[in-house]
């Protein structure tokens, strides 16, 4: 309840902000994370170092394995690494 215009309790939260702000931030680092099942074609294109276009394309034309998640198009880590040994072969190949 405030007092003429004050909080009485405004000091108080003050001082322990900053003690609960970081006990909220080790329980948070605790937690174990989920690990990531499925990447959008922007973070898959970002593993890939290629365009999210190219990725796409790639993706509609059945070159780089994806998952169809409702309208969304996901790609699992497993089929990115399984299309660079692909490729490395593919390069290998040509030498």
């Amino acid at each position: 309840m405030k007092a003429n215009g004050t909080d009485p309790l405004a000091g108080l939260r003050e001082s322990f902000e900053p003690w609960l702000r970081g006990l909220l931030r080790e329980e948070l680092a605790k937690q174990e994370t989920l690990p990531k099942l499925l990447y959008s074609t922007k973070e898959a294109a970002q593993v890939l170092g290629v365009p999210e276009t190219w990725l796409g394309a790639a993706a509609r034309s059945g070159l780089v394995p994806c998952v169809h998640v409702g309208h969304y198009v996901r790609f699992a880590m497993r089929d990115l690494e399984a299309f660079i040994e692909r490729s490395k072969g593919a390069v290998d190949n040509k030498e």
